[in-house]
């Protein structure tokens, strides 16, 4: 079961920035997914090394 559920109540209506947080949704699910199942030494250091690289080049892009 998802830890958190993507609803469209939280689209800022700019599909890219919708994509992002729409990913990182996946993102957290797996690993909660993972911890669940007794399974995330095998995973976290991929999903952590895909939180990093998915999020900091959209602040370094956008400046933030």
């Amino acid at each position: 079961m998802a830890l958190l559920t993507w609803d469209p109540s939280y689209c800022v209506k700019v599909a890219e920035l919708d994509g992002h947080h729409q990913k990182l949704f996946y993102l957290m699910n797996c690993l909660h997914d993972a911890m669940t199942r007794g399974k995330a030494d095998g995973i976290i250091r991929g999903i952590v090394e895909d939180l990093v690289n998915h999020t900091i080049p959209i602040f370094r892009e956008k400046k933030l």
